[in-house]
C-alpha cells in the first residue's frame, strides 16, 4: 500500500484497512460497534464513481479527523469522529445512511405527538392522550421519514 500522507490526505481503502486492523484488534464490544459503522461507511464509499476532486475532498476529511492519534479514544470522541464524517458526507456529497430520515422521523414525531398529547389530554384522561399523540407522531415521522428515504435511494445518495 502506498502511503500518502505527505499529500495531506488518507484515502478511502487506508481508513478501511486502518479501521479493519483496530477492530480485530478491539475486545470492546462498543468501539467493535463504533469500527464497523466506519467499515460500512467506507466499504459503501468505496463502492461509488467519484470524481477526482470528490475523492481528493473524502480523502482530505479522512486526513483531517486524524484516525491514527484516534484510534485509542473513547467511545464519546469516537462517535463524534463518526459523526463529523457523517455529517461532512451529507453537507458535501448529499450523502446519507440506510435509514437516516426515518430515524429523525421517528424522533421529532415523538417529540411532536407529546405535544399533541398534551392537547388531546384536555379531551381524555392524561396517559392516554399522551399515548396517543406519540403513536400518531411517530406514524407520521415514520412515513414521512421512509418516504424521503425512498427518494434519496432513487437518487443514489444512499450510503
Amino acid at each position: 500500500m502506498v502511503n500518502h500522507k505527505n499529500n495531506n490526505y488518507m484515502t478511502i481503502q487506508e481508513a478501511i484497512v486502518f479501521f479493519e486492523n483496530i477492530k480485530d484488534s478491539s475486545n470492546n464490544n462498543y468501539r467493535i460497534k463504533i469500527f464497523k459503522n466506519f467499515l460500512y461507511i467506507l466499504e459503501s464509499l468505496q463502492k461509488r464513481e467519484f470524481s477526482e476532486k470528490e475523492r481528493l475532498s473524502i480523502e482530505n476529511k479522512l486526513e483531517s479527523l486524524d484516525l491514527e492519534s484516534n484510534k485509542d479514544a473513547d467511545k464519546k470522541e469516537l462517535n463524534k469522529i463518526l459523526k463529523s464524517l457523517t455529517d461532512y458526507l451529507k453537507e458535501e456529497h448529499s450523502l446519507v445512511r440506510k435509514g437516516h430520515y426515518t430515524n429523525i422521523g421517528v424522533t421529532m414525531g415523538s417529540a411532536f405527538g407529546v405535544v399533541l398529547g398534551v392537547l388531546i389530554k384536555e379531551r381524555m384522561e392524561r396517559s392516554i392522550g399522551i399515548a396517543l399523540g406519540v403513536v400518531i407522531g411517530v406514524t407520521i415521522g415514520i412515513v414521512a421519514g421512509k418516504i424521503l428515504d425512498a427518494k434519496v435511494k432513487t437518487e443514489g445518495k444512499e450510503l
